[in-house]
């Protein structure tokens, strides 16, 4: 309904904070080591960080440029993402 107009993007986007539980520690910086013999990651920033189960999400890339429409291309990003950080 929103690429037809008829309902606003921006009543789409949620809060991803209510989606995980308060133990599960969620970081968008890039993981750059990850050592499985101390359960151990190193993120891009520096942070070290300690793990008991450790799930990496690798994420996604679209090109939607490369789909005719000027209007798809300035939704592109909405289609895959309605959750804020």
């Amino acid at each position: 309904m929103v690429g037809g107009g008829i309902y606003n993007v921006n009543k789409t986007f949620k809060p991803q904070a209510g989606l995980f539980n308060r133990q599960i520690n969620l970081s968008h910086v890039a993981v750059t080591r990850v050592h499985p013999e101390q359960n151990k990651i190193v993120t891009e920033d520096g942070n070290s960080w300690i793990y008991d189960h450790l799930i990496v999400a690798t994420g996604n890339k679209c090109d939607f440029t490369s789909i005719k429409g000027k209007y798809l291309n300035f939704l592109a990003f909405f289609i895959f993402r309605i959750y804020t950080q």
